[in-house]
């Protein structure tokens, strides 16, 4: 009896860990980021775990298609659940797509890794659009020391002029104080390595203004890159410092 009712708590600790993650900015999730979450052996518990969530209302699950026959569960918190939690917020439709699932999918796998790390604060760019003003709103944003760092997932190589924008931005948003650096986590099609090749070869920018704005030593220092599977390593140097 006393075996049934550790289960039955552990369960039921283990459901709001997961609502009250879904709850803060997340909105939906996938079993295999649930397992990691709650750092369980087995996808199939996950899984069962979350189709009874699914079976009280409090999520619901949204089957994605990838093409052919390539589709994929995606769970879904639901406004019960977010009454269960006491949360005042009035849900607002969550989109997804397979073009942005699985970069999102991965983002929140950096953030539960940095779950696990001595870290004061991750925001999600739903919770960011939602609060600030950003030139380019980052995948999240990760303070640290107090020291905020801007997230973002890169899978492909940008092409220069592309990438040429998104630093001015970068750095209109870091002399705004809106973040203090930004690091560039590279995955599937891209190593950090190239990426990081590309940004030292470029010297200049456009302002605002359209004006040619050089790049200091202090500007390129701000930024960042390493490969996924290098994140708890370099957040756990971050913390450090």
């Amino acid at each position: 009896m006393h075996n049934v009712l550790n289960k039955f708590e552990i369960n039921q600790s283990r459901r709001t860990k997961i609502l009250n993650f879904l709850a803060d900015g997340e909105y939906w999730t996938t079993a295999e980021n649930i397992k990691l979450l709650l750092e369980v052996s087995q996808i199939t518990y996950a899984r069962r775990l979350l189709n009874s969530m699914c079976n009280d209302g409090i999520i619901s699950k949204k089957n994605i298609s990838f093409g052919g026959k390539l589709s994929k569960n995606f769970y879904l918190i639901t406004q019960d659940g977010l009454d269960f939690l006491g949360c005042d917020e009035r849900l607002k439709d969550t989109k997804l797509s397979f073009q942005t699932a699985h970069h999102n999918e991965n983002v929140q796998r950096l953030k539960i890794i940095a779950l696990t790390l001595p870290c004061e604060r991750w925001q999600s760019e739903i919770q960011l659009k939602r609060e600030c003003d950003f030139s380019s709103y980052p995948d999240s944003l990760l303070t640290i020391n107090n020291i905020k760092i801007s997230i973002e997932l890169q899978r492909n190589i940008y092409n220069r002029a592309s990438f040429e924008k998104k630093i001015s931005k970068i750095l209109r948003d870091i002399y705004s104080k809106n973040f203090d650096k930004i690091l560039y986590i590279c995955s599937d099609n891209l190593k950090s390595v190239e990426l990081k090749k590309l940004f030292q070869t470029i010297n200049s920018v456009k302002n605002s203004r359209f004006e040619d704005v050089i790049l200091q030593a202090k500007d390129k220092e701000k930024f960042s890159f390493i490969d996924f599977e290098n994140f708890e390593e370099h957040i756990k140097n971050e913390s450090n410092l």
